[in-house]
This record gives structure tokens, C-alpha cells and sequence, in this order.
């Protein structure tokens, strides 16, 4: 029987760290109450947002492609597994922290009573808050457990149904955390064909590689200028839902085309992803971002952002938005959409230079073979 990558105990830990990290996302979001333009946020909670999105993408390899599809023939090597945990918890430890800290939270009822007063309506749902505080205590809880996990396992050795001693190998037939198998005759994958494209058409990596720290930039700047499209107001931001997907969408985009650049291409941690698995992914970013950079494009708070504005100086002595920065974010998010298509298309490029390396060896093949039969013959 095949030995399991990841055993039961691990992925129902994981499981329960994906869900964690979605009901803080959720009840975050419903922490600050949303009227008709926007919800009244602030930078903890958005930070909050963050930190436990990056969380749930964590939990969700685990479960989904590593757990329940199996993509993968070995678990990510333990010194990664660590790192990224490690990382994960002192995020959550700070957005857990700083929410706490946020005025939001300490003075939600006195905001709420004053709010009343004068329109009728409360800021905050407090209790919501509360409990998002209180789900992030316990996902860095949860991400410490795996953390200390690792390090017991490895220390009383291999269990059954985790390869963890494999993970940690540094030889190269493990490196990386996957097991390199070639069989005689069979064609080479489309990740190693890659490799193999890069040394022979060197300029295709130049492209790819530029392409990719293109659409890192530009997701960085989408990111950077929604968030700053907000002024301080009360406890935070007077934000709104499709900003928050806007800065996630564009926040996901960054860390994918960051992986490609550093852990792929630079220092090589990661091997090539296959053709198909990449253009899947430049496709699903490019469809995010499209759908994130219409949404944002389209709120109220970025159409009406001038008028809107002008009549909160009237009451307030200042405005609520930058509008310029508004619109910088959705630009750049579509400039980041056509990259990432960019890319996709750049894909089809490894096919038919690979196709026609196959035929060339092919031909060499045949050839050769003809050779030895007439030689025979003789």
C-alpha cells in the first residue's frame, strides 16, 4: 500500500487551519458594519484580512492538492514547512495583537453610543470583533502546533503515513521535496522540457522571467495605491467589500509572481511548474484580477470619489479618498491583467519550441536507425 504524504492527524489540523482562517476573514468583515457606500474599517483589521488570507492558502495546499488530489509524490521538505509556519504564526500573533490594540476595539461601544446619537446607527458589531480576535489566537495557536509537531516527529523519527525523514533530505533525487524518477525512453516532462528550453533559447527565459517580475510590480503597486486610495477617518479606512477583494486579488497575484521570481527562477527551491499547471494559474489570476480590477473600477466610492468628497468636506473639513490613488489601483490591476495573459500566451511558445525539438529528435532517431539497418544489411 502507498504511503501517504500526509497522515490523517496532519490534514485535519490543516483542514481546521483553513477554516480558522476563513471565519476570521468573515467575521472581520462583518466586525464593521457596511451601509450603503461603505463599512467603516481600520489598518488592523485589514492587516487582519491579510495575514489571514495568507493563512488560509497555507491550510488550503495542504488539504487540497497535497491531501486530497495528490499532485504531489512527497510533502513540502520540513525546513519549508517550518519557515512558512513559522511565518505564518508570528503574522497572526501581530494581527491579533494590533486588532486588540485598535480603537475600533477598545472603544466600540463608546464609537457606537456617540454614532447613535447623531445618525442613528452603530459603527461596529462588537461581538463579531471579539470573536475574530479570539479565531486568531487560535489559528497561530494552530500554526505553532504544526510548527512544534515537525520538530518532535523529527525527533523520535519517521511515523507512518508522513514522510518527513524524505521531506528533509538534501540529496538531489529528493531535492525540493520531490522525488525525481526517469524512466528509459519516456519523453521528459513538460517542466524539465522548460528547463531544457531555457539553455537552448535562452531568450524565452529572459521574456518569461521578465514578465514575471512585471506583473510583481505591478500588483505591489495596485495593492499599495488601494490601500492609500483611503484616508484616516475615525478608527480607520471608510472602506468597502470589493476594495478588500481588490487587495486580496492583487496581494495573491504578488506573492504568485514573487514565487516564480525567487523560489523558482533564482534560487531554484522549486522546480518549474508543468505547462498546464501554469497556464491554469496565469488564467485564475488574470480572471481574479479582471473581475477585481471591474468590481473596484465600478464602486461607488471610486465613480463618485470627487463628489463624494466634496460633500463629506462640507460637514467633516476633509475629504475621505485619494481619488488618484483610486484609480492608479485599478489601472494597475488591469496592466497586471494583460501580463498575466502575456504570460499565458509566452506558454504556448515552450510547446511548439518543444515540438519542435521532439521532431528534430525524432528525425535524428529515425535516421540513425536507418544507418544501423542498411550497416546490418551489409
Amino acid at each position: 500500500m502507498a504511503t501517504a504524504v500526509l497522515s490523517s492527524a496532519r490534514f485535519a489540523v490543516r483542514a481546521i487551519q483553513a477554516l480558522c482562517s476563513l471565519l476570521i476573514m468573515i467575521f472581520t468583515s462583518l466586525g464593521y458594519i457596511k451601509f450603503t457606500s461603505g463599512q467603516l474599517s481600520s489598518g488592523s483589521a485589514i492587516y487582519t484580512t491579510i495575514a489571514s488570507y495568507s493563512a488560509m492558502l497555507c491550510g488550503l495546499y495542504y488539504v487540497i492538492p497535497v491531501g486530497v488530489l495528490k499532485l504531489t509524490s512527497t510533502a513540502p521538505k520540513v525546513v519549508y514547512q517550518r519557515l512558512v509556519d513559522a511565518v505564518i504564526a508570528i503574522a497572526l500573533l501581530i494581527a491579533g495583537i494590533v486588532h486588540v490594540k485598535s480603537d475600533a476595539v477598545k472603544d466600540c461601544k463608546s464609537y457606537n453610543t456617540m454614532f447613535e446619537t447623531y445618525h442613528g446607527s452603530a459603527l461596529f458589531r462588537c461581538g463579531d470583533m471579539t470573536v475574530a480576535i479570539v479565531l486568531t489566537f487560535v489559528t497561530c495557536a494552530l500554526f505553532l502546533v504544526t510548527l512544534v509537531w515537525s520538530f518532535v516527529r523529527d525527533t523520535w523519527g519517521t511515523v507512518r503515513g508522513d514522510n518527513l525523514q524524505e521531506a528533509l533530505a538534501d540529496n538531489d533525487t529528493q531535492a525540493n521535496g520531490y522525488v525525481a524518477a526517469s524512466t528509459p525512453g519516456k519523453k521528459p516532462t513538460s517542466a524539465s522540457a522548460t528547463v531544457d528550453l531555457d539553455v537552448q533559447h535562452p531568450g524565452l527565459k529572459i521574456v518569461r522571467c521578465g514578465g514575471r517580475t512585471l506583473q510583481f510590480a505591478c500588483s505591489v503597486v495596485a495593492l499599495v495605491c488601494i490601500v492609500l486610495g483611503y484616508k484616516h477617518y475615525y478608527t480607520g479606512q471608510y472602506i468597502e467589500p470589493k476594495a478588500t477583494y481588490a487587495i486580496l486579488m492583487a496581494y495573491s497575484a504578488m506573492l504568485y509572481s514573487l514565487w516564480h521570481m525567487v523560489a523558482v527562477e533564482t534560487l531554484k527551491l522549486s522546480r518549474h511548474p508543468t505547462i498546464g499547471v501554469e497556464r491554469f494559474m496565469d488564467v485564475l489570476m488574470a480572471a481574479a484580477l479582471l473581475v477585481a480590477g471591474i468590481l473596484f473600477a465600478t464602486s461607488s466610492q471610486v465613480s463618485d470619489c470627487s463628489a463624494s468628497n466634496a460633500s463629506f468636506e462640507q460637514y467633516h473639513g476633509s475629504g475621505l479618498f485619494r481619488c488618484g490613488n483610486m484609480n492608479a489601483g485599478y489601472i494597475f490591476t488591469f496592466i497586471a491583467v494583460a501580463l498575466y495573459l502575456a504570460t499565458f500566451a509566452l506558454s504556448f511558445l515552450y510547446r511548439s519550441s518543444s515540438s519542435e525539438r521532439d521532431l528534430e529528435s525524432n528525425h535524428s532517431a529515425e535516421t540513425a536507425q536507418v544507418g544501423s539497418d542498411v550497416g546490418q544489411q551489409v
